[in-house]
């Protein structure tokens, strides 16, 4: 491999990032960022000046926006419900399936029972997923329902009828709109704890208060969760109890 000709430092987020400068005869500046390195390849004359740091600044931050979403795609397929082995993550629990013409079975990892579902679909078996994950959802509605009345309750001293959505989504847990009251919840969420979904309901319900994440803001949620971390650590790394 060429060696690099500079190497310069820039913070981003508070993070320092080292980034490898190749000196080219191309016109164009380019930035890579491959297995955690930096590259900036371009003529020495353009890599300098107010128009070049923003470059910079702005390109170090789309490369790692876009690391971390391949990150959190590859964590995510733990939690995938898995036609040909038959398992999911049901609720913070890995656990087993089966199905016929007209039901689906949940079991535990000791063989017990736990759920089913009607499946009215005869052979069909394309829609397993599918009504794995609706009947799931409703489970989850239920559960973070719950959580967000008790948590407006303890946070806001009084009781708010919030409106839900339940969708997949990228990079976000729930969000909430504070001046409609709806929340709208990663519909992943059904494959974590009960106590992982108490989280996020106190989370969003913080909110009303405090709409960034500021030290007040975390001091309200360390007051109702004091092992938020935990649960934060959690959720960012997929693991689901």
């Amino acid at each position: 491999m060429k060696k690099y000709d500079d190497l310069i430092r820039r913070f981003v987020n508070d993070k320092e990032y080292e980034i490898q400068v190749f000196y080219t005869k191309a016109k164009n500046v380019y930035l890579t960022y491959d297995n955690g390195v930096f590259s900036l390849r371009g003529a020495v004359y353009n890599l300098f000046g107010p128009k070049f740091e923003t470059f910079l600044i702005n390109s170090i931050k789309k490369q790692l926006k876009k690391e971390s979403k391949n990150k959190i795609s590859n964590k995510k397929e733990i939690i995938e419900i898995n036609l040909i082995t038959k398992t999911l993550c049901y609720f913070g629990k890995k656990v087993n399936f089966d199905f016929n013409d007209t039901l689906i079975w949940i079991y535990d990892n000791k063989g017990n029972l736990i759920d089913k579902i009607n499946k009215p679909y005869k052979n069909n078996n394309d829609k397993v997923i599918s009504l794995i994950e609706n009947h799931m959802k409703k489970i989850l509605l239920s559960i973070f329902s719950k959580y967000a009345s008790e948590a407006s309750l303890l946070i806001l001293n009084k009781k708010i009828e919030f409106s839900y959505t339940i969708k997949r989504k990228k990079l976000t847990w729930a969000t909430i709109n504070t001046f409609s009251n709806t929340i709208n919840i990663n519909a992943d969420l059904m494959h974590f704890s009960e106590k992982l979904i108490k989280y996020v309901a106190y989370h969003e319900v913080a909110h009303k208060i405090e709409h960034n994440h500021s030290k007040g803001f975390w001091e309200i949620v360390k007051k109702f969760i004091p092992d938020y971390k935990e649960s934060i650590y959690k959720l960012n790394n997929f693991i689901i109890d």
